[in-house]
């Protein structure tokens, strides 16, 4: 018996090497690495809401969807905090909120989504593509941007 056949007859040769992993997405996600753009201008906030969006249309399950959500609370409160360390002003702090978007992105919303990114698009034979991320990505560097100088502004008047 050759190492490649199963007792059952079937030969693993002609399985595929590749799971789908769950049914389509009803929506096409969002280009992962665009992301990045909205990490820096809405921060880690503004990265974490499109992040979290992006992980239901890849259908990331719970756990993954939830570790973005946390990643975006736990860089909110390092950007207010190194900006209350560092910085004088609220803009400075925001200013701080962007690198740390960044850095967020990098290390933990694209590697969350990249391979369920990677798998929609070996799977994409509609060829849909990517979905538009201008509206969205607009409305959650608004949000971000928004939080995070009330964050900041809260935490300056009560340690003042």
């Amino acid at each position: 018996m050759l190492a490649s056949e199963r007792p059952d007859g079937d030969d693993d040769l002609l399985q595929p090497s590749v799971a789908r992993g769950g049914s389509p997405p009803l929506a096409p996600p969002y280009a992962v690495d665009s992301q990045g753009y909205v990490a820096f201008f809405g921060g880690a906030v503004g990265g974490a809401l499109i992040g979290v969006i992006n992980a239901r249309r890849l259908d990331l399950g719970r756990a993954r969807t939830a570790a973005i959500a946390a990643i975006g609370v736990a860089g909110l409160a390092l950007s207010v905090g190194l900006g209350l360390a560092l910085g004088d002003t609220t803009a400075e702090g925001i200013r701080i909120g962007r690198i740390v978007g960044v850095v967020l992105f990098l290390v933990g919303f694209r590697p969350l989504q990249n391979p369920a990114y990677r798998r929609y698009h070996f799977f994409d034979h509609a060829g849909r593509g990517d979905a538009s991320l201008l509206g969205p990505g607009f409305g959650a560097v608004v949000t971000g941007l928004v939080v995070e100088a009330v964050a900041l502004s809260f935490a300056q008047g009560g340690s003042g």
